[in-house]
């Protein structure tokens, strides 16, 4: 049997805390670890716990979940991190993904969204809403850039959550090689990290099985 996917959940409304415990404890391979009221409880507890993911609303009293998203990725915390939040706007969405989230779900999606997009981050990819995607188009003002074929397969194995090196060798080429085309694709889209190539990539299409 594979281990459950252990889980944090950081939310400052204790009746959603309850609520998404008694949803995800319903899962059979969902182990739900504990629950966080406040930015600075968030912090400790993915500190201490390590779980796979890190369920996290953006407006969390002391620090916002931003800021605790920053600071778990700056210090390389091995947890995953998913946003859930009733925030709907363009900034709060590309900051996250700026930040390196692994996925950004609202709350006004339905449960089983939730369910599916920590699966999806705990395995190592991606998972944005179709409901916000439209938040990160690029601006029709930038000039248009061609994204060639292989390309295209770097973005679907990023969306995918493959390392440079697994790309590599998925694609038989060599990591120094992906290393560039995600080089070019960063300055063609203007993304800034994985989560950013990985959100294009779904809101085009690429990299959906």
């Amino acid at each position: 049997m594979c281990d459950k996917i252990s889980i944090v959940i950081a939310d400052d409304h204790r009746l959603v805390r309850e609520g998404m415990r008694l949803l995800l404890a319903s899962e059979p391979d969902f182990e739900v670890l504990a629950g966080a009221g406040d930015g600075h409880e968030a912090l400790r507890l993915a500190r201490e716990l390590r779980p796979d993911v890190l369920v996290l609303d953006l407006g969390l009293p002391g620090i916002d979940g931003l800021a605790v998203a920053r600071q778990l990725i700056q210090e390389r915390c091995p947890c995953r991190l998913l946003a859930l939040s009733a925030r709907m706007d363009a900034a709060s969405v590309r900051t996250a993904l700026a930040y390196g989230m692994s996925g950004y779900i609202p709350k006004s999606d339905d449960s089983l969204e939730l369910i599916s997009a920590i699966r999806t981050v705990a395995a190592g990819g991606h998972s944005y809403s179709a409901s916000i995607l439209h938040l990160l188009e690029v601006d029709s003002n930038q000039p248009a850039y061609t994204i060639t074929p292989r390309e295209r397969e770097i973005l679907g194995c990023v969306a995918q959550g493959l390392s440079s090196k697994q790309i590599a060798a998925q694609l038989r080429i060599s990591v120094a090689t992906v290393h560039k085309h995600r080089e070019n694709l960063g300055r063609k889209l203007g993304t800034r990290n994985a989560a950013e190539l990985a959100a294009y990539a779904m809101l085009h299409g690429m990299g959906l099985n």
